[in-house]
Parts: structure tokens; C-alpha cells; sequence
């Protein structure tokens, strides 16, 4: 296997390993609140779990107004994007590793 294909190999298994790993790491939401008109700004933060954790949001019990937005709504999004991510980097390696080599005979 030459050098340039190696690289590429470990390129997507990282490319891979890394979506893998951020399916699971915890998020941060923040929030506007439906303020009545003059009333400052306000906003709220909450933690989500990962992607492809069992779902759960921490953040504030109560609010002086009602939240605008679903805390961790794009949790399915986020899921699909993570698993067509991996499905790119096992592909690429796959095709990378089972290609024949070059040859440059004449």
C-alpha cells in the first residue's frame, strides 16, 4: 500500500473514530424566553446528553417566562448526520483498503 493511500486510510478511520466519539459527548442548548414586549432579553442554557445517549436535559426548573424553541431539539438530526458521517468513513476506508494498487507497467 503506498504512502499517499496509508495517510488517507488513517484519515477516514479518524474522520471515523472522531464522529463516533462525539456521538456520545454532552451539549450545551441556549434558549431565548418569550419576554413580553419591553421586558429585557432573557435567555436560558440547558445540557443535553450526546446524540446516541439516552435522552436528557438538565437546566433550570423554573422561568419567569415561557421557553421559546424545544431544548435539544435536534437530537434526530444530529443522530443522522453522526451515522451517515460514519457510514462515509467505513466506506472510504473499505474502498481505500480493498482497491487493487496502482500499477504503472506499460
Amino acid at each position: 500500500m503506498s504512502r499517499s493511500r496509508l495517510l488517507a486510510v488513517f484519515a477516514f478511520a479518524a474522520f471515523g473514530v472522531a464522529s463516533v466519539v462525539l456521538a456520545f459527548v454532552p451539549l450545551s442548548w441556549t434558549g431565548s424566553l418569550a419576554a413580553p414586549v419591553g421586558a429585557p432579553v432573557q435567555t436560558a442554557k440547558f445540557t443535553c446528553s450526546g446524540p446516541w445517549t439516552p435522552a436528557r436535559v438538565t437546566g433550570p426548573t423554573k422561568l419567569p417566562y415561557p421557553l421559546q424553541g424545544r431544548p435539544c431539539g435536534s437530537r434526530r438530526t444530529l443522530q443522522v448526520i453522526i451515522a451517515v458521517d460514519v457510514l462515509v468513513a467505513a466506506g472510504g476506508v473499505w474502498w481505500l483498503i480493498a482497491r487493487r494498487p496502482l500499477t504503472t507497467e506499460l
